[in-house]
């Protein structure tokens, strides 16, 4: 599920990818909404082609907050499976309906995601790994252990928001050469 606008960071094609090999009969269905930030007529033939196989519902166009509630109502999990990112509302929004997230290993949200608690996690752009994890997360007891996580997970506050940006900015800043005068 992806809101807002599709922009390729996200890793829609990546999602895609990984339900493409899927097992034909797999018991799933997806719902995929955000309006595309370009790319939206390639976009519509993967999901016409793709719900031949599996069923898909799609709505590519911005999803306004007032019908947010129904799509994180309507899922079992979320997938955001991003090449790279800081941080996610989409994300923080499934945690906040208490939903497992499906996601990648990239900026602040392993530090979000609990793998194998309150969702599951993959490598960037690897859409076999992705797709491991959807039928992972098929499976009757890993699934009833993550919705399980993901009802009970510590609420954030702030001071853990400001914590976890601290060790981001501390982990960058090793990294960045010793010639940057503004990072010391």
């Amino acid at each position: 599920m992806l809101f807002r606008s599709i922009r390729p960071y996200k890793g829609l094609d990546t999602l895609l990818d990984a339900i493409e090999q899927l097992p034909d009969k797999t018991p799933v269905a997806f719902l995929i909404g955000g309006e595309p930030w370009r790319d939206k007529k390639r976009i519509e033939k993967r999901l016409n082609k793709l719900s031949k196989k599996f069923w898909i519902h799609s709505k590519l166009e911005w999803i306004a907050e007032q019908e947010s509630s129904q799509w994180f109502s309507a899922a079992d999990a979320v997938v955001c499976p991003y090449v790279r990112a800081t941080g996610s509302g989409v994300l923080s929004q499934a945690l906040a309906f208490e939903k497992p997230v499906l996601t990648t290993d990239t900026g602040s949200l392993a530090h979000v995601v609990t793998h194998g608690k309150n969702g599951l996690l993959s490598q960037p752009k690897s859409s076999i790994e992705l797709c491991r994890n959807i039928q992972l997360f098929l499976e009757p007891s890993v699934r009833r252990t993550l919705q399980s996580g993901s009802r009970n997970q510590k609420k954030h506050s702030w001071d853990d928001y400001v914590s976890g940006v601290i060790h981001l900015a501390k982990n960058s800043a090793n990294r960045v050469s010793r010639e940057t005068p503004w990072i010391q």
